[in-house]
């Protein structure tokens, strides 16, 4: 089979690796390389769960890639590509192409893209966000021709659980190979009495919000008080605490929720074994849907200051047949706390987590029967 290179948009995390099997090309004898063009994309992005391996490259510039490329004999690689199509990284991918790369998606968030109705791309025209919607959707017309006028092609191949989005193959979400392996392994160690868990999204520290978004740390200050003063209320009401699932990414210093306990690494589990679950938007949504439990949307007023997040909760939440409370205004009383409902939670599964083709089947099976075939 042929080698693997992947070249993502951040540094390689614990979970990245998992997500692209790297551990499992190796064993397969793959010569797998993982070059981290962070630097190219967004200059000064750092992750503290970043690792170090020493199949890692590290890239400043696009002329690195490109020396690089120039060293290696192309045709006897299969790059795995974790880089979006924007107007911003267009030279990338002119790259890509001009060295006759075999490229392909390996979509690991498959629920992450959403279907918005046309009343509300209609409505947020006409929102403060106007110049900003003008601007994206000029980008994407201007990467459409861009494409055209140096015939850069797409990915080869597009593998993906999601069915709302263009794809050549199927594969499933990783949560829900996952969840397979939890319901065989369950074990409760993490928690031993009932509790409720909040699906935390480092807001508004998360790096992606920052690099990505342009959301300013200033813009959550009063966020940490709503969701504590919400916490408080949901302890007294149903006798038991409000644990943490702390992002990945995270870098609590242990009082940002009032000395609730914050567990780091075990979102998953925490869910599974959970009563409640409080989200925002997260992809960790998988694990609610898949477990049958119980989710309660929430936002603050911080949280709506950046409306990219404030849509993905509205449409998340509707898809799930499930309301969107805004915490700093509404009254807590008035919360519904209840299961979704299995219609809506059956489409959900089979639109983005998996599919008939593939339920019964592992990711690194589908994959590696792939680049076997493509030798």
């Amino acid at each position: 089979m042929k080698n693997i290179i992947i070249i993502g948009h951040e540094p390689l995390t614990k979970k990245n690796k998992s997500n692209f099997f790297i551990d499992k090309y190796l064993e397969k004898g793959l010569s797998t390389s993982y070059w981290d063009a962070s630097q190219v994309f967004y200059p000064g992005m750092h992750l503290n769960d970043e690792i170090q391996e020493i199949y890692i490259k590290k890239f400043n510039t696009l002329k690195m890639i490109e020396n690089q490329l120039k060293s290696i004999d192309v045709s006897q690689y299969i790059f795995i590509i974790e880089v979006n199509e924007y107007w911003k990284n267009r030279q990338f991918f002119r790259l890509l192409n001009r060295y006759n790369c075999y490229t392909i998606c390996i979509d690991m968030y498959g629920n992450s893209v959403l279907p918005i109705p046309l009343q509300e791309k209609i409505r947020k025209l006409f929102t403060k966000n106007f110049f900003t919607s003008i601007s994206n959707f000029t980008n994407r017309i201007l990467y459409r021709i861009y494409k055209k006028y140096y015939n850069i092609q797409s990915f080869q191949r597009l593998f993906t659980s999601s069915e709302i989005i263009s794809h050549t193959d199927k594969i499933n979400h990783p949560d829900y190979e996952d969840f397979k392996n939890l319901e065989k392994n369950n074990t409760n160690d993490i928690q031993k009495k009932q509790y409720i868990v909040f699906v935390d999204t480092y807001f508004p520290y998360h790096p992606d919000l920052k690099h990505v978004y342009k959301i300013k740390e200033n813009d959550g200050k009063e966020y940490h008080k709503s969701i504590n003063k919400f916490f408080s209320f949901l302890e007294e009401k149903y006798q038991i605490p409000v644990v943490i699932a702390a992002h990945p990414k995270s870098e609590y210093k242990g009082d940002e929720f009032n000395g609730r306990t914050i567990i780091k690494y075990k979102t998953n589990e925490l869910i599974y074994l959970s009563q409640i679950v409080i989200l925002h938007a997260s992809n960790a949504i998988s694990y609610v849907v898949l477990g049958d439990k119980s989710p309660v949307f929430i936002t603050t007023d911080d949280y709506n200051s950046a409306p990219i997040l404030a849509k993905r909760i509205k449409v998340l939440a509707n898809i799930l047949g499930k309301k969107v409370y805004n915490i700093d205004s509404c009254n807590f009383q008035s919360i519904e706390i209840s299961k979704i409902d299995n219609n809506y939670r059956n489409k959900y599964i089979y639109s983005y987590l998996t599919s008939k083709e593939t339920e019964e089947k592992r990711n690194i099976d589908i994959l590696l029967s792939f680049y076997q075939s493509i030798s």
